[in-house]
């Protein structure tokens, strides 16, 4: 099937099975070469404008931009919503499941009034069609106050998080993942705002953590991610003693379940890295955070944001080691995807910059 007289329509429904597959397994890379040759197969047998066409390029768009090229998913999306738009008209179903797709990729471009814009709408569409209490669109208002909190407006994302929190528990459960990721979400926008009762919030938020990965049975990836968001909520507290066993059981377990190079996996690593540091043990800190590194580049690739993130904890903890010299090669190589993922104004990617251009010139920093 992939050799070049295989370009046909069966051919082009077969691997945009291997696409959503690679996808769902945050496996971008792997899936670009792929993904390509699907649209253009399909846009030849099918037309531009034909629905399986326009399926197949909403793929691709998301491939790019799990492979960090969001401009070009962005323009993509554009274009299959405008297409979408004509045939089905601007209620349909697929023209809003595209929207969610480009305020998603917008809001990692950081152009959050643009992505804010789309999920007004989509909760507005979602209200309407699903009504308020479906999973959909509560997730819809989730989404909102995440783009809130990342345009740097903490009062209005914690305001949004505790109206939506109750309607969460009501609709979904106490202990839908859902739930308790919105419950999470709200604790951490409290704590970074610098709010009360952090500690009655952490309790609760461990607790039905646990309760939901303990009734679990076999480890799925959900109860794997609940275990590791339970040892972050240890740590946050600075429970890190505690934080590092909970973060090695959900390793354990999740690297049996799920593989070690799964991007939960390789999270749970740097964010262990980052427990061991903070008590001290900056070497086997530093250890975790490049097996977290080598695991993320063989399974996900090097613009994965898993992967990214693995790359910033290493660099992180190599200059708090001063050892940035004895990893030149990894610092070039390593800081211009940093920055893409960071923005040059962040203060780990202006002291690596700064430690780069020590180095180059042969001279210390000056403090």
């Amino acid at each position: 099937m992939t050799r070049p007289e295989d370009d046909t329509p069966e051919g082009a429904t077969f691997l945009s099975r291997a696409v959503v597959l690679l996808l769902e397994n945050r496996m971008g890379s792997a899936a670009v070469p792929l993904a390509e040759r699907v649209a253009r197969t399909a846009e030849t047998h099918m037309g531009p404008d034909a629905p399986k066409t326009l399926s197949v390029q909403a793929n691709l768009a998301s491939v790019y931009d799990q492979v960090g090229e969001h401009r070009r998913g962005a323009r993509l999306l554009e274009k299959v919503i405008a297409s979408r738009t004509a045939q089905l008209g601007p209620e349909h179903p697929d023209v809003w499941d595209a929207y969610n797709n480009l305020g998603g990729i917008y809001l990692t471009l950081g152009e959050y009034e643009k992505s804010a814009r789309i999920v007004e709408g989509l909760i507005a569409h979602r209200t309407k069609e699903l009504g308020p209490a479906d999973r959909r669109t509560l997730m819809a208002r989730n989404n909102l106050a995440v783009i809130t909190r990342r345009a740097g407006r903490r009062d209005d994302a914690v305001t949004l998080w505790e109206a939506v929190l109750p309607e969460f528990e009501a609709a979904l459960g106490e202990d839908d993942t859902d739930t308790i990721a919105v419950r999470a979400a709200l604790f951490q926008a409290r704590k970074d705002r610098g709010g009360t009762g952090r500690t009655a919030d952490l309790t609760e938020v461990e607790e039905r953590i646990a309760r939901f990965a303990g009734s679990s049975g076999e480890p799925t990836q959900e109860a794997v991610a609940a275990l590791v968001e339970r040892a972050t909520a240890l740590r946050d507290q600075g429970r890190y003693d505690e934080a590092v066993t909970g973060y090695r059981e959900a390793i354990e377990r999740g690297c049996a379940a799920l593989g070690p190079g799964h991007p939960v996996m390789v999270s749970a690593r740097y964010r262990m890295a980052h427990a061991l540091q903070a008590r001290g043990d900056a070497e086997t800190a530093l250890a975790e955070a490049e097996e977290a590194l080598a695991f993320a580049d063989r399974s996900l690739g090097r613009l994965h944001y898993e992967t990214l993130m693995a790359a910033a904890s290493v660099l992180s903890l190599l200059l708090r080691l001063e050892r940035l010299q004895e990893y030149q090669d990894l610092l070039e190589m390593r800081l211009a995807d940093v920055i893409e993922r960071l923005g040059f104004g962040h203060p780990l990617v202006r002291a690596l910059a700064a430690r780069r251009a020590s180095l180059a010139l042969n001279r210390p920093v000056r403090p």
